[in-house]
């Protein structure tokens, strides 16, 4: 038998001791024989995508869901190039993700050999770790190498902080010997165990003393995983404190009303209505009013977290208390006295508030009809630019929400998507995105296993209109035209060119006739006219 071959088999039974059941693949001669691998084994889940930056979000996207590391595979050459977007965006959400791309050996590399590029290194400010397989397993006898490479990779992706790994894998010629049995041979791997460090007990005499001198508590909660607990303690207290959940928090049914009205008005605040401490939680907040409202008040503020890297998007002088966010919120319901009405006054006065709208009401209006459409029990997924603010101003979403916020990019939210809903088929998934989006990450389509649990709602406005939001590019109407990229895609013809189901309809149709039908776009036209 192939010494490398033996390798291989090893190296696919440790992925299997360690948990890794999904793998996004991109085609490839170089990666052959890690596929081969996984294939001689039926525990794994292998999923195609061409695309490799389309491949690397769906791998993002099952491990957002299952919140377990899940691997992509990628050959030589500039093929993990293209996964730097997927692995800044797991970065900075810190989902578990392994990135494995095979790679030729050492001595190929500057010396003009095809498909060959500096692959060590590549991810380096954007991954928790990253290693390198020795090119050499074609000559030696099986070692514990791979297992020590894997485990540590493996554990990286979780803690302590999560976020994506990447090892590179060379492997030399021949690739293929021995290829023809597919029978896997058989190894024995370690088994496979990590832990995670626990974060400090709260005291609540100590977080009694400290809380003394504030009444008014406003909780800010930016992008987190959903925890029933964690809802219960937030709701338990929103009377008392005011709650900001950002729309990916999870917590955006548990919010002060609809908060973020309320921003959009600062500095014209009641000295009522100012807190006198800042608690967050979580990791970015989408609102830019409540950015400036912060940052123009300069509360303290305390960051409540396991982790301890910390952005502050808010300028203050922070302190870091590393404790679990429910242990925390459970001590400060017990603490905090019932008559604290700071959250009720929040949520009376953001009630009273004019609704937010944007620039685009009609386009709003039709959105507004999509989000109210949801159940509870539904996973709704979030494009960037106008898509995740009409999702924030609706404000009273009761569903898990999920968006690519880590750098807010909008490439990859269709895959992310896709991804996603594989991994949880059982679940209903629903994409809302822009037009522009959509046709960006088309290839999110090119996959030869797509989810039938999932609904694409397209709102079709003819181009990047969140610039007519943002005020500046307006000034200069040529420079508007250019960066808004207005566009003549007929998104009937890019569905039928991948064989995806199509609906073009209002937003009050689509609801009625779109449900439970399988993988479908639906067109949603929001061009003035068509709205008028």
């Amino acid at each position: 038998m192939n010494v490398l071959r033996e390798h291989l088999d090893a190296w696919a039974a440790i992925m299997e001791e360690c948990g890794i059941s999904h793998w996004v693949y991109s085609p490839g001669s170089r990666n052959a024989p890690l596929l081969a691998a996984l294939m001689r084994r039926p525990f794994f889940q292998l999923h195609e995508q061409i695309d490799e930056r389309s491949a690397a979000y769906m791998a993002m996207g099952m491990a957002q869901q299952l919140n377990y590391p899940c691997g992509a595979l990628c050959t030589s050459g500039t093929a993990a190039a293209n996964w730097l977007p997927a692995a800044a965006e797991a970065f900075y959400q810190r989902i578990p993700l392994l990135l494995v791309s095979a790679d030729r050996p050492i001595e190929a590399v500057d010396n003009w050999m095809g498909q060959t590029i500096r692959q060590d290194g590549l991810f380096h400010r954007h991954v928790r770790g990253e290693w390198r397989v020795s090119d050499d397993l074609d000559s030696r006898e099986q070692s514990s190498s791979l297992e020590g490479i894997f485990h540590e990779a493996i554990t990286r992706t979780q803690t302590p902080i999560a976020g994506p790994v990447h090892v590179n894998f060379p492997l030399r010629e021949p690739l293929y010997e021995g290829m023809q049995d597919q029978k896997a041979q058989v190894y024995e791997p370690k088994p496979y165990v990590w832990t995670k460090p626990n974060a400090k007990p709260v005291h609540e005499e100590q977080l009694k003393q400290a809380l003394s001198p504030y009444s008014r508590i406003a909780l800010v909660i930016g992008q987190m995983n959903p925890h029933e607990e964690r809802q219960q303690a937030v709701e338990s207290l929103n009377e008392r404190i005011a709650v900001w959940a950002d729309v990916c928090s999870q917590h955006q049914a548990q919010s002060s009303g609809p908060w973020e009205q309320l921003m959009f008005q600062y500095p014209q605040w009641s000295e009522e209505l100012k807190p006198d401490l800042l608690i967050t939680l979580g990791l970015s907040h989408l609102s830019k009013p409540l950015h400036k409202a912060m940052r123009d008040l300069k509360l303290p503020h305390w960051h409540i977290s396991p982790e301890s890297e910390i952005g502050n998007p808010f300028g203050t002088e922070l302190e870091h208390k590393c404790h679990y966010e429910v242990d925390f919120l459970a001590a400060l319901d017990a603490i905090l006295p019932q008559e604290y009405r700071f959250g009720a006054l929040w949520q009376a006065e953001s009630q009273a508030a004019k609704p937010l709208k944007g620039k685009r009401p009609q386009e709003y209006a039709e959105a507004h009809i999509l989000l109210q459409s949801l159940s509870s029990d539904c996973i709704l997924h979030l494009g960037n630019s106008m898509p995740i603010r009409y999702a924030s101003w609706f404000g009273k979403l009761n569903c898990e929400v999920r968006s690519n916020r880590g750098t807010s990019g909008i490439d990859g939210s269709m895959s992310t998507a896709i991804g996603a809903a594989l991994a949880m088929p059982n679940k209903d998934h629903v994409l809302l995105i822009g037009d522009v989006s959509f046709i960006y990450d088309q290839h999110g389509l090119w996959s030869n296993r797509r989810p039938q649990n999932l609904r694409i709602w397209v709102l079709n406005n003819g181009g990047g209109r969140i610039f007519e939001q943002i005020e500046g590019p307006g000034n200069w109407a040529a420079l508007q035209q250019r960066i808004s990229s207005p566009h003549q895609v007929n998104l009937k013809g890019l569905c039928e060119q991948y064989g995806v189901s199509y609906l073009r309809c209002s937003a009050s149709e689509c609801i009625h006739q779109a449900a439970g039908q399988g993988l479908r776009v639906v067109e949603i036209p929001c061009h003035e006219s068509s709205l008028s």
